[in-house]
Order: structure tokens, then sequence, then C-alpha cells
């Protein structure tokens, strides 16, 4: 059993290796068309990020527990349309910009609570860098206001304040073109393999020595090839 799992692996490095051109041409083509799909077709997306926590300068211990206890429903209550309403208003006011609360609710993503603190981020993801900043800075205005409204005596503070990016966040064109390479390495490989798989012509005298485990006591030429130089 060992010997024909080897046998087998031989033949498909065997194969692989007489097609090694075919992968390498493979290979540089889906990378060549993930990098440009990524590079040219894909619009970048920009992020600005929020850090919120639930107070917890107190130093009376309940109450700490207390606020990491009630951070998720920090989330809950601002994660909806309500809010999002205020945010839109907010960006209409200061930057003349009209957005619903559906559109703003479909850029904004809510992490967890980090396990064991009151703390949790704000993503704001959009093709406008200004915009990105200009919703994660409305939601950080407005988030403690709406903390302290629903819940009164509670506090959210503003752990970090976003800042407007630089650089895209996505897509990821290194990434990308890299799982185009493989792809195309991947793709061409089974290929081959298939190909091979599917040929049961016998091609050498090896081959049939190989598969039935008998010697071979002589083989007929290739008159054709003798013609050809001319032999008779």
């Amino acid at each position: 059993m060992n010997e024909d799992v080897q046998i087998s692996l031989k033949s498909v490095l065997n194969w692989l290796s007489k097609g090694i051109v075919f992968i390498l041409l493979a290979a540089i083509l889906m990378g060549a068309i993930f990098f440009a799909y990524s590079k040219y077709m894909i619009t970048p997306t920009y992020q600005s990020v929020v850090k919120l926590c639930a107070d917890s300068t107190d130093d009376n211990s309940q109450r700490i527990n207390y606020y990491v206890a009630v951070a998720p429903q920090y989330v809950e209550l601002l994660n909806v349309n309500e809010f999002y309403g205020m945010v839109a208003d907010e960006m209409l006011e200061k930057h003349g910009k009209v957005l619903t609360a559906e559109q703003i609710s479909g850029r904004v993503t809510f992490s967890d609570v980090v396990e064991g603190t009151g703390v949790f981020y704000v993503t704001v993801r959009s093709h406008d860098p200004t915009e990105a900043y200009q919703i994660a800075r409305a939601i950080a205005d407005l988030a403690p206001e709406r903390i302290r409204d629903l819940k009164e005596g509670d506090k959210l503070l503003v752990a970090s304040y976003p800042v407007e990016p630089t650089a895209p966040s996505g897509p990821n064109v290194a990434r990308n073109t890299v799982l185009g390479v493989l792809l195309g390495i991947l793709l061409m490989a089974v290929l081959i393999i298939a190909k091979e798989l599917l040929d049961n012509r016998v091609k050498s005298s090896d081959q049939i020595a190989e598969i039935y485990g008998l010697p071979i006591l002589g083989t007929v030429p290739d008159f054709t090839v003798v013609e050809k130089k001319g032999g008779k």
C-alpha cells in the first residue's frame, strides 16, 4: 500500500513538473487579474473609529461593575434608527450633507464590549474619507448625550476621538493579488492532474512494467522514425 502511494505521489509530481510552464502562466495571469480588479475596479473604502467607554472613574467597585455590566445596553441604545436620525440631523446642520438614518446605519458597525471592561468601538466606513470622519465625530459628540437622556445618572465617555483617514482600509490589493496567484496555481494544477488521470493511454514500456509488475522482454521499434532518418 505504501509503495502504491509513493508511486502515485511521484506520478503527480512528475505531471506537475512537466506542466510547470502552464502553472506559472496561470499564476501570473490570475495574479494580474486580481490586482487589476482590486486596484482599478473596486472603490476604496475608508474608516474612522470612535472608542467609547461606560464611565468607570468612580472609586466605588460596585459602581464600576455596574458600568461594565450595562455597557452592552449602551450599544443597543445607540445602534437604532432614532440615534442615526440624530446623527443625520447633525451632518445636515454642520456639514450640509443630506443622509438618511438608513444610509448612516449602513456605514456604522458597533463592536462587542471588550470583556471585563465597559469599552466598545464604533467603526464608520465610507468611500469618502471626510464623510467617514464626520459621521464618526457626530457619533462621538452625540452618544454621551443620548445615553444621559435615556438613563439618568449614567455616563458614557469618549475614550478616543476619531481622526480623518489618510489611507483606504480596503481593498487589500497585495492580499488579493497573492490570492489570485495561489488560485491560478491551484486551478492549473487541478487541470493538469485531471487531464493525466483521464488519459488512459500507455506512453512507455516503463509504464507497463510499473502497472503490471512484469519485466519488459523486448520492444518493437518505431519504423516511421527509422524511415524519416533514411533507414531501410
